[in-house]
C-alpha cells in the first residue's frame, strides 16, 4: 500500500496513533482495552481507522487509552477507564471515542491512567487515577470527569511551547 501520511503521531505503551491532514485518526498495536478506537479489542499490526466521524486537531496516547481534541476543542477519549481517565463519568472501558466534557480545550495530554487538558484561558483540568496525587488537586481521589486545578501559573517558553507549573497549598 501507499505510505501513511501523518501530521501528528502519538505513542502509548503498546499502541500508536496518527492524524492525517483532514483530522482523521488511525491507530495500531495492542488493543486489549479498546485503545485503538476501532470498536473492537482486536490487536492491529497496521493503521486502522478510529470508528468515529469526529475530526481531531491533536491526539495523545496514554498507557492503554487514547484521547483527542476535536477541531472544536472537545475532548474525546477511548480505551481503558480503570481510574476514570476517559473523563466520561464512568469506569467503563470504551472501544470508540466518547466525549469527555462540555469544556473547550486547546491542549490535551495523557499519562499512565490519567488525562489533563488546558483551556484557551489557561485553566488546567485533570481526571483519572489519582493514587499518587497526579491530578494535582491536593487529594488522592480518582476523578471520573475533568476537574479544574485550583492554582497554577502559565510560563511561556518561545512561541509554541507552554509549560504549566501546578501548585497548591495544604
Amino acid at each position: 500500500g501507499s505510505p501513511l501520511r501523518s501530521r501528528a503521531l502519538a505513542a502509548g505503551l503498546f499502541h500508536a496513533c496518527s492524524l492525517d491532514a483532514s483530522g482523521t485518526a488511525t491507530c495500531w498495536g495492542a488493543n486489549e482495552s479498546g485503545q485503538l478506537g476501532d470498536g473492537t479489542r482486536t490487536d492491529r499490526d497496521a493503521p486502522t481507522p478510529v470508528a468515529t466521524d469526529l475530526r481531531f486537531s491533536m491526539l495523545s496516547a496514554g498507557a492503554t487509552h487514547t484521547c483527542g481534541l476535536t477541531s472544536g476543542g472537545q475532548a474525546a477519549c477511548w480505551g481503558k477507564n480503570l481510574g476514570g481517565q476517559l473523563g466520561d463519568g464512568s469506569r467503563e472501558d470504551r472501544t470508540t471515542p466518547g466525549r469527555a466534557a462540555a469544556i473547550s480545550f486547546v491542549l490535551i495530554v495523557t499519562g499512565w491512567n490519567h488525562t489533563c487538558a488546558v483551556t484557551a484561558a489557561g485553566s488546567a483540568y485533570c481526571w483519572g487515577l489519582n493514587r499518587d496525587g497526579q491530578l494535582g488537586d491536593g487529594s488522592r481521589l480518582d476523578r471520573l470527569a475533568p476537574g479544574q486545578i485550583a492554582a497554577h501559573r502559565e510560563c511561556r517558553i518561545g512561541k509554541l511551547q507552554r509549560v504549566l507549573v501546578i501548585s497548591h497549598s495544604k
